[in-house]
């Protein structure tokens, strides 16, 4: 049986060297009896130097290089990061120690309402924060309106290709110097009367919303 003795070894991670666990050292039999006193039996990635206090949101790294514990922020726990893309924000896990470098840091409360509702926050001061009750009710009609827009398109698509037999008839007749069906000129005219309503109603939507993504910028 392996004899222990009264000191504690700090495990710690192979690639990241974060602390991990801690265990009472095995005696060293060999070192031992050459330097005539108990001497711990240290494995790889450990160490006997005792690591520092920690407070919340804190993780130890060891140092190698200088045999000492360093303190990181850890965020993993508590917190995530809110990217922004175009006034949308996306959430993300924390997977790495130190101070976030790119996004903004929120807590696990707020990162779920983000998750919700992500058109109701935006950048404050270098944080996130919950956008007021008006500024909510155009961020809803902004959505509403980019809705449609896709919509709007999608049809005129749907219109495109499906006025083109009766253009293509229409070519054909006038290429050959005949006279066009009338079912085809109809069908023809009523899409474009359908396209233009569209694209009307498309330019006023985007035009609403530039000028809404203008006062948002301005505010």
């Amino acid at each position: 049986m392996t004899e222990t003795i009264d000191i504690r070894i700090y495990h710690y991670d192979k690639d990241t060297k974060e602390f991990t666990f801690s265990t009472m050292a095995d005696l060293d039999p060999e070192e031992t009896k050459l330097k005539g006193h108990p001497v711990p039996l240290v494995p790889a990635y450990a160490t006997t130097i005792e690591p520092p206090e920690l407070k919340d949101n804190e993780a130890l790294v060891f140092d190698i290089e200088n045999k000492k514990w360093l303190i990181k922020p850890d965020y993993r726990k508590d917190f995530k990061v809110a990217n922004e893309n175009q006034g949308v924000f996306i959430i993300q896990d924390i997977k790495q120690l130190g101070e976030i470098e790119e996004g903004y840091l929120v807590t696990n409360e707020m990162a779920e309402l983000i998750q919700q509702n992500p058109n109701y926050f935006k950048i404050k001061n270098g944080k996130v924060v919950k956008k007021t009750a008006e500024e909510i009710k155009i961020a809803d009609m902004r959505a509403q309106e980019q809705a449609r827009i896709a919509e709007i398109k999608a049809e005129l698509i749907e219109i495109d290709n499906a006025s083109q037999r009766s253009s293509r008839a229409i070519s054909l007749c006038i290429l050959n110097n005949e006279a066009p069906n009338p079912d085809d000129v109809y069908k023809l005219t009523e899409f474009e009367n359908q396209a233009g309503a569209l694209r009307e109603e498309l330019q006023e939507l985007e035009n609403s919303l530039l000028l809404m993504m203008e006062g948002e910028a301005n505010g």
